[in-house]
């Protein structure tokens, strides 16, 4: 084979440019946002949890993230800048982390850490993000659910996709967003995103109070979401 049958990437067409980039930062992603626990425990009440904003945070990608593909040229960051957002801790400033909010699920903990983290960032940016996953905890007070949906209605109104994962019974999940199975669950049902209200998940003890407690926050929605559970992990 001759030396000069590669077409350097400069040289490619434009269009054919402008799709490998493309096709490069769209890749399914998940991003998760999580407080860090031993701060957690210092608190006096989970009234305190929910109002401290500025409990530490850990922000990264549980999964490979594409956008530093869109950090390589100019050309590849103007592309960035158009399909992706920027994400930032508003009180611990650091590295921006580029979301590419049609194919990204942001997974946000339990409700807690939900809560305060729907409380944290940029609005501007939250409202435009389509997929969220958190981890239920059956011995958390309901209103801390009530209180989760209602933010998501209000600040993310074009959310398409809500994954709740059971935790364990005993209040101690053992859900961990960084396992390879859980992040592969998340990309599938967001990739499954469709209009109107979807229930994908097990029936038993406790599903009935969960989507109680939706069902009282997705008509906020002029395109309601889907909601789908995932089972706990034995």
């Amino acid at each position: 084979m001759s030396n000069n049958s590669f077409t350097p990437f400069s040289r490619l067409p434009a269009e054919l440019r402008v799709r490998i980039w493309q096709d490069a930062l769209s890749a399914p992603s998940v991003f998760a946002m999580l407080r860090n626990r031993k701060y957690i425990q210092h608190c006096k009440s989970i009234y305190h949890v929910l109002r401290n904003k500025r409990l530490a945070y850990t922000m990264a990608f549980a999964t490979p993230a594409p956008y530093p593909a869109g950090l390589s040229c100019m050309e590849a960051r103007q592309l960035l800048e158009k399909s992706h957002i920027p994400l930032q801790d508003a009180y611990r400033p650091g590295p921006v982390c580029w979301i590419d909010q049609e194919n990204t699920v942001i997974f946000l903990g339990d409700c807690f850490d939900g809560i305060a983290t729907l409380q944290r960032l940029n609005p501007r940016h939250f409202s435009q993000l389509k997929h969220m996953a958190m981890v239920w905890q059956r011995m958390q007070p309901g209103f801390v659910y009530s209180r989760v949906f209602k933010l998501l209605a209000e600040l993310c109104p074009v959310l398409r996709t809500l994954i709740i994962h059971d935790g364990k019974r005993d209040g101690n999940t053992n859900v961990s967003v960084s396992t390879a199975q859980t992040a592969a669950y998340l990309e599938i049902l967001a990739a499954q995103a469709g209009p109107g209200l979807g229930y994908v998940g097990p029936e038993g003890d406790g599903i009935g109070n969960l989507k109680s407690w939706w069902e009282r926050a997705f008509h906020a929605w002029d395109v309601p979401p889907n909601l789908h559970v995932l089972p706990a992990v034995e």
